[in-house]
């Protein structure tokens, strides 16, 4: 019985059926959480966690990661959620009246142009910033420090995760069943990439070689949470 036990739970079925199990929970925790759209950060961030923690084997069960990183950055989240709300608004109601102009008043050529400027700060932040809200526990003001960083450094990784949001938004819109597991499946596939950039950036710091860092890729050891990009 017990040999049977063992074939069954490390067969593929049983591995694809867990796995499915795991995004459905985690799509559908960041779903709720995010149905209040100030708490959509904290909820970004626990499901970049969560995700990271099954990534790399260390979670006991992603409902468990999940809301152990939403009770621990929800205040900080919500204050970051504020002031992205807040701009995406300004630069959202710059670029509507840029295009459209206000009323049968007809603005410059050039505003429009200059209205999607206003857009760099998100795309040289936003990517980094919630998974440095989920890794590291530092203040508001260094989180957003990081994040620009990062994105800058590693701005090519912002473009890809910039566009696969826009594609599972898109996703989401044309065919809403696959809020059943697609923002976990699109959160594991942003956790891969960025997770690269973040132990580059750490081994780097701790003045690593390039030996080490592949010595450790090879061992698939598991990076810490604890350390600060940005000293408070």
């Amino acid at each position: 019985m017990d040999d049977f036990y063992r074939k069954v739970t490390k067969g593929r079925f049983y591995k694809f059926g867990e796995k499915l199990s795991e995004l459905m929970t985690l799509s559908l925790l960041w779903f709720v959480f995010c149905i209040p759209v100030i708490t959509f950060v904290p909820s970004c961030a626990a499901l970049y966690y969560a995700t990271r923690k099954r990534k790399y084997n260390k979670s006991g069960a992603p409902s468990k990661d999940f809301m152990h990183s939403l009770k621990s950055n929800i205040k900080q989240g919500i204050v970051i959620n504020i002031i992205y709300l807040i701009y995406s608004l300004i630069t959202a109601a710059n670029i509507f009246i840029g295009y459209f102009g206000i009323g049968d008043m007809k603005l410059p050529s050039f505003y429009f142009p200059l209205s999607l400027i206003l857009l760099l700060p998100l795309i040289f932040s936003f990517p980094f910033v919630i998974p440095c809200l989920a890794r590291y526990e530092n203040t508001t003001k260094n989180t957003f420090i990081n994040g620009f960083t990062l994105s800058t450094l590693y701005f090519g990784k912002s473009l890809l995760v910039c566009l696969t949001m826009l594609i599972t938004l898109a996703v989401l819109i044309v065919f809403p069943p696959s809020l059943l597991f697609l923002p976990a499946l699109s959160a594991d596939f942003i956790t891969g990439s960025l997770e690269k950039a973040f132990v580059y950036t750490e081994n780097k710091m701790n003045g690593r070689s390039q030996e080490e860092d592949e010595e450790e890729e090879k061992e698939e050891e598991t990076p810490t949470d604890d350390e600060e990009i940005t000293e408070e």
